[in-house]
């Protein structure tokens, strides 16, 4: 019995054969020839050839040890990638078309030896009419790429010696991912290959080729609107001239709510010919549910099912969509002095952003999985993020990675793909090839309830700006692209997203503080500057919206093991530096380690990993407290980066191998929904470091406690401290109930302390304060006297008991007689645990969940920054409580 005539789809990636040959050399005859002789290697599609190569033995894995450096030949080659697949003869229909989801980058397309198109954009995808070509049976397909350098290696490029980023001059002109080509915190390594999915579509009188839903209600404001309908817009392509019926069904969602049977239906009859159209339908929603960022209501997202069906009433094809109700704006108050806050307003709500910025998850594409990004956003959900920005020296996101975002409530601020240099607005074919691409990545997006803005660029105004102090004759390149193309192509197919021209961007410099977002590296990058490496000083300046900076910090021990090999396992080896942040010529983590700590070439390999993560971890911390402290001035804090596209000692949250640094655990505690900060004399910056003895002879200020509610809903907050040494004596404590505002910042308290200063030891004391509702702890907090290497541990003897509550779970009780600095316990592959890097309270226990492979054999291992850490391990049947 023959299959039922509509839409069908043929996947054909998988197993594919590949052949190498020097760039010009090969022909489509050859590239067969030598298919039908066995000369080729497997391959995968999606992938990349490096990974082909990988696997077949020609080379080692580019992204461990300095393998990488053995790879420059490769882009030397062009690569014939050839599939031979079979099609039944109920598949050819009235039409079909074969779409190349990703080719990276320069490519020629034959099928069943008959040329049939070309690419050269790595960044959108190729779908090319073979209704002609195909045929039942067996199907030759070929496909000739390579990296794309040889298709601009004529074009102009005196330009790039004053851009960012240089070392290859031709990458401006190449419409592939920029960061293959070295950054500050990824290799050189040009990637080549079929990076996404191909697949052929089969088609029967007629298909949906696009849905775009907007949100319509009456009035300016959506949380005050009763009743909101979908304006459901259908491009749709008739191969017959017939009579069909179109249908819109809406569906709540299943998460939340009931959703077997639809809310809202309308249908409507047309009668098409052989063409392109668009209709306009509309679905009603009453009592309708916002789409929410994390952490401030329900990430909401309704289904849209749209049909088309022939005049015999069968269904020939069908498009599912989510969509979610939401409105968003930038708020701009005035702050006097010629400053203005830039603040997201979603649902007529600000809301403070904290969040990251994502580059790819891997530097092959074609090895990222939808699974690995996924991990990765339920990671940064669960620290309490809300908003990712996705940088423009990568790719554009993919629909699994926004889909990721819109059911995890991550907005998401997207770069277009240009970053750190001029890109030739004044060549007309390259203008025409912009146009295309931001359109086909704008419609493709744009259906994404968490898309929320787009930003035209990365730092490119920042840089032009820098470079024309120097050099005045310098022309504009790339302004037609971010001032005219982009913003006009958001305003006319997705006008409800805010429109950047560059990130950063405002004021009269484009990086000032004075309103826009700002990115800051001098204290990183700037080694002449006065305040280098000074990082406690983040804070001194008055940023709008911070929306990139890191400082680095080493990869877990278990993960630096992946990537070098152990007789290079040293801070000081080629090997060690080649994963490390490429700012370190000058060997910035020694550097940093050192400043804070001393003399790093006397520390064990885990006491330096630890002491450089703790760095990152506290300063950040502190910069995301002190920033949100200052809720609406400062409206937003994203760091650099949330991932790693390598092994790499770096600046993310979550390294390349999903292991999460410590930084990770103490920037979610910072993140939660209700804040605590304390702010005294800052005894971590440099002046504090050589000054703080003198500061404590003298008269001290008091603690200033801030309470931050991010939530939309009032809360009584209960609040109490204790200024206690580190063997448990309690000089001081106290406690305060009050009621925080919703989405509101307070002062709540000052602890004054100069009462028992003759009694305080800097070098030996902290204060320690949490804020509680209903008795559940919300968040806590600490502060230290003393500088970071002046601090007077006591060597730690901890006790551990542990209970095994399921094949894959464990619970622990932490306990020790003594102040423990951020505990980490070691996380190999298979063991998550609810939180790490924690301090441990002299006498107070510390309850953790641990998920694990095999709970029965599982043996916990922790490390600390006290000078001798020993773990009594106690296994316990009972139940802990």
């Amino acid at each position: 019995m023959s299959k039922v005539k509509q839409h069908q789809s043929y996947g054909l990636s998988g197993e594919w054969r590949l052949i190498l040959q020097d760039v010009g050399r090969g022909n489509l005859q050859q590239a067969i020839d030598l298919y039908e002789d066995g000369n080729t290697i497997e391959c995968k599609v999606p992938g990349d050839v490096h990974i082909a190569l990988t696997e077949a033995g020609v080379i080692e894995d580019p992204l461990i040890d300095l393998n990488g450096e053995d790879c420059r030949w490769l882009e030397e080659k062009e690569f014939w990638y050839i599939k031979v697949f079979d099609i039944e003869e109920d598949f050819v229909q009235d039409y079909e078309e074969i779409t190349f989801e990703g080719l990276d980058l320069t490519s020629d397309i034959w099928l069943n030896n008959k040329y049939i198109g070309c690419h050269n954009n790595a960044f959108i995808g190729k779908t090319i009419d073979i209704t002609s070509n195909i045929k039942v049976g067996k199907n030759l397909l070929v496909v000739r790429i390579d990296d794309g350098v040889n298709s601009v290696k004529e074009k102009p490029i005196e330009l790039m010696k004053y851009s960012w980023n240089n070392d290859q001059p031709y990458r401006v002109w190449m419409r592939k991912p920029q960061y293959v080509y070295g950054w500050d915190w990824t290799i050189w390594l040009p990637t080549c290959g079929i990076w996404k999915d191909v697949h052929i579509d089969s088609y029967h009188k007629a298909y949906i080729n696009d849905v775009y839903i907007e949100t319509q209600f009456e009035g300016n404001r959506i949380s005050k609107a009763d009743n909101i309908s979908l304006g459901i817009n259908i491009e749709l392509k008739a191969l017959k001239n017939e009579k069909y019926t179109l249908q819109c069904e809406l569906y709540k969602d299943g998460r939340y709510d009931d959703a077997n049977s639809p809310i809202s239906i309308c249908s409507k009859d047309v009668i098409l010919e052989a063409s392109i159209v668009n209709y306009n339908m509309k679905l009603e929603i009453k009592e309708p549910n916002l789409w929410w960022p994390n952490k401030s209501g329900m990430p909401y997202l309704y289904c849209v099912k749209v049909q088309i069906k022939d005049n015999e009433g069968k269904i020939i094809d069908t498009s599912v969509r989510k969509h979610g109700l939401r409105t968003v704006e930038i708020d701009k108050q005035d702050l006097g002095d010629n400053q203005k806050s830039f603040t997201f307003k979603i649902n007529d709500n600000l809301i403070f952003v904290k969040g990251a910025n994502h580059v790819p998850a891997d530097c092959l594409l074609g090895r990222i999985t939808d699974e690995k990004d996924r991990r990765i956003l339920e990671a940064a959900a669960d620290a309490n993020m809300n908003m990712i920005r996705v940088w423009g020296g990568g790719v554009y996101a993919s629909e699994a990675f926004m889909d990721g975002c819109d059911e995890l409530g991550l907005m998401v601020w997207h770069d277009f793909m240009f970053a750190c240099g001029y890109y030739p607005d004044y060549d007309e074919k390259f203008y025409e090839e912009i146009k295309i691409e931001a359109t086909v990545a704008i419609k493709r997006l744009r259906n994404h309830v968490s898309l929320v803005g787009w930003s035209g660029n990365n730092e490119i105004q920042e840089m032009y700006t820098s470079a024309k102090e120097y050099h005045e004759e310098l022309p504009w390149y790339g302004g037609r692209f971010y001032e005219e193309l982009l913003p006009s192509l958001v305003k006319s197919l997705c006008s409800d997203r805010i429109y950047r021209e560059s990130s950063p961007y405002g004021g009269d410099m484009p990086a000032s503080y004075e309103e826009g977002d700002q990115h800051t590296w001098h204290f990183t990058h700037r080694p002449n500057w006065e305040h280098y490496l000074d990082l406690w000083r983040f804070t001194d300046f008055d940023f709008k919206f911070l929306s990139e900076f890191g400082i680095i910090g080493a990869m877990n021990i278990e993960s630096a093991k992946k990537c070098i090999k152990a007789e290079a396992f040293n801070p000081d080896s080629h090997e060690w530096l080649y994963h490390t942040n490429t700012t370190s010529e000058h060997q910035l983590l020694n550097i940093i380690v050192n400043k804070y700590f001393g003399d790093c070439s006397k520390m064990d390999i885990q006491e330096y990993i630890l002491k450089s993560q703790v760095i990152q971890a506290e300063i950040m911390r502190h910069i995301y407290d002190e920033l949100r402290a200052r809720k609406f001035r400062c409206s937003g804090i994203l760091l650099w980066t949330l991932s790693d596209s390598y092994g790499i000692h770096n600046w993310s949250v979550i390294d390349y191998y999903l292991g999460k640094r410590p930084v990770y655990y103490y920037l979610k505690r910072s993140m939660a929904p209700l804040g605590l900060t304390l702010k005294g004399y800052e005894a971590q910056n440099f002046d504090g470091m050589a000054n703080y003895k003198k500061y404590y002879k003298g008269e001290v200020k008091p603690i200033e406690v801030t309470v931050i509610n991010d939530t939309l809903e009032d809360k009584d907050v209960f609040f109490e401290y204790r200024i206690l040494t580190v063997n448990g004596q309690v000089l001081k404590s106290g406690e305060i109930a009050q009621n925080i505002e919703a989405n509101s910042t307070r002062v709540y308290a000052n602890i004054d302390f100069s009462d028992i200063k003759k009694d305080i030891i800097p070098e030996e004391t902290f204060l320690h304060a949490k804020i509680s509702c209903e008795g559940e702890t919300l968040n806590e907090n600490r502060y230290f006297f003393a500088p970071y290497n002046k601090l007077n541990l006591s060597a730690a003897d901890i006790e551990c008991t542990v209970n095994r509550i399921s094949d894959i779970k464990v619970k622990m009780k932490l306990q020790s007689t003594t102040f423990v600095w951020m505990l980490h316990l070691a996380t190999p592959d298979g063991i998550n645990p609810s939180d790490n890097d924690f301090d441990l309270i002299s006498n107070e226990a510390k309850y953790i969940e641990v998920e694990v492979e095999n709970a029965e054999n599982y043996m916990p291992e922790f490390f600390s920054l006290n000078p001798r850490t020993k773990v009594k391990i106690i296994n316990d049947s009972k139940c802990l409580n």
